[in-house]
C-alpha cells in the first residue's frame, strides 16, 4: 500500500498530503512543487506501473491578478501579470529511505519504507540530499518511462548484489 499526494508546506508528513480525486497527470506549480509517494520500494514501483501512462509536468503558473487602487478623487484598475521568466524543461525523481538508520539488508530486499520526490529540477545549485535513487526527465514524461530508468538507475544499494560476505558486512559497517 502506498500513500500519495501534493504535501502541504515543506514538512514532508504522510499524514497533510493533499491526495487528487482523479489522477491524470502530476500536475507541478511553483506553489505547489512536489508530489509525494511513501511505501516500501517494491509498493512504490507497483504502483508506478499501475499508474504508467499518468503524465508529470511542470506549468510556471501564468495568472492575472487584479488589485484595486483606490483614491479619493478617482479608482483605478492595475493588472499584473504574473509569470517566471524561464520554465523547467526538467523534472527529478528521487527516491529516500524513510529509515535512514535500518540495515542495508532491509533496502535490498525492498521491506523499508521509503519516499518518492517529483519536483521540477531547478538550474540553480541547491544542497544536494542523499537519494537512494535519482533520475531525470522531460516536462511531461510518464510513470511508465520514470520507472524503467529508475529499474536501469545503478543504485548504491543495487552495487552490494555483486559483494562476498566479507566485503558486505564491510559495506553495512561503513554505511551505518
Amino acid at each position: 500500500m502506498v500513500i500519495y499526494g501534493y504535501p502541504v508546506g515543506d514538512i514532508v508528513d504522510s499524514t497533510k498530503l493533499i491526495v487528487p480525486d482523479d489522477l491524470h497527470k502530476i500536475h507541478l506549480t511553483p506553489s505547489r512543487s512536489k508530489f509525494i509517494v511513501i511505501g516500501t520500494k517494491d509498493s512504490i514501483f507497483n504502483w508506478m506501473k499501475s499508474n504508467g501512462n499518468v503524465l508529470c509536468g511542470f506549468d510556471n503558473e501564468t495568472r492575472f491578478t487584479s488589485h484595486r487602487k483606490l483614491s479619493q478623487r478617482f479608482t483605478t484598475r492595475n493588472k499584473f501579470k504574473i509569470c517566471s521568466i524561464e520554465p523547467h524543461k526538467m523534472l527529478k525523481f528521487e527516491l529516500y529511505d524513510e529509515n535512514e538508520h535500518d540495515g542495508i539488508f532491509k533496502r535490498m530486499f525492498s521491506s523499508s519504507k521509503m519516499r518518492l520526490e517529483i519536483k521540477a529540477k531547478h538550474s540553480s545549485k541547491h544542497m544536494e540530499t542523499s537519494s537512494v535513487m535519482s533520475v531525470s526527465g522531460k516536462n511531461g514524461i510518464s510513470l511508465q518511462e520514470v520507472l524503467m530508468a529508475l529499474k536501469n538507475n545503478p543504485s548504491r544499494s543495487r552495487r552490494c548484489y555483486n559483494l562476498s560476505s566479507e566485503q558486505l558486512a564491510r559495506v553495512t559497517c561503513d554505511y551505518e
